[in-house]
């Protein structure tokens, strides 16, 4: 059994799409683990003050009648913030998605959050076996997930989908938490979105567009670039220090 030296907290948004800095959430649900074992649970409509795709709606069950008369997320905001304050974080396909509308969202607002050990159970499933949380549930958990795109659902689901992977595969065992999540990566990024990583020498470079790969180093007029677009705010955050280094 996983061993927490903090309370972990596995948790999932539900989105107007699929895009997590453009997108806006519409549904938060997280379950967290004390290490005495006790354990806790928040979830929350939000309501996204825009119209949900009709595709999201279908998928999700979560309907714009349904968050008309919910919160907007700066009124969640200090709810959410004190239930992951001091915690480690568990999700799925998070490192690419959750974690990102996160901080988007408490950037909106004026929250700061500092990410402390972040373990992807999906980075996990990728690197053993590439598939989804259905597939990973009934695998690591022995469960038919039925309830999958229900934000509560599916944070508990993770849970369990990573104490199956403790149980199942040795090179878990016996890890703690910061390196389950080390190994949960699948890239050293800097920035939660992944759009710059620090190569084997430990040098920043960018991870998207024509110069991937490349420091940046070689290209100060790309971060430059970048903060006049539409990417994540704590990317931007990111950007201007790296230009700062390049001068």
């Amino acid at each position: 059994m996983l061993k927490l030296e903090r309370p972990l907290v596995a948790f999932d948004f539900e989105t107007t799409g699929v895009d997590p800095v453009m997108d806006r959430a519409i549904q938060f649900g997280a379950f967290r683990w004390e290490p005495d074992g006790s354990q806790d649970n928040l979830e929350t409509l939000i309501n996204p003050e825009r119209p949900i795709p009709i595709e999201i709606q279908e998928m999700t069950g979560i309907t714009e009648e349904a968050v008309m008369a919910a919160p907007v997320f700066a009124k969640v905001a200090a709810d959410i913030h004190n239930f992951l304050r001091g915690c480690d974080l568990l999700g799925f396909n998070s490192h690419n998605f959750d974690i990102v509308v996160l901080m988007e969202e408490f950037h909106r607002v004026g929250v700061e959050f500092e990410i402390g050990a972040h373990i992807d159970a999906g980075n996990i499933f990728k690197k053993m076996h590439p598939r989804t949380l259905v597939a990973a549930a009934k695998l690591y958990a022995g469960e038919d997930h039925s309830t999958a795109h229900q934000a509560g659902e599916d944070a508990m689901m993770t849970y369990w989908v990573l104490q199956g992977q403790i149980n199942q595969h040795q090179e878990l065992q016996g890890k703690s938490v910061e390196e389950i999540a080390a190994f949960s990566k699948m890239d050293n990024r800097i920035d939660a979105a992944g759009k710059f990583v620090l190569n084997e020498e430990g040098v920043a470079c960018f991870n998207f567009g024509k110069d991937r790969g490349k420091p940046v180093a070689v290209n100060p007029g790309m971060l430059t670039w970048l903060l006049d677009k539409d990417f994540a705010a704590e990317t931007k955050t990111v950007a201007r220090r790296l230009l700062k280094t390049t001068r």
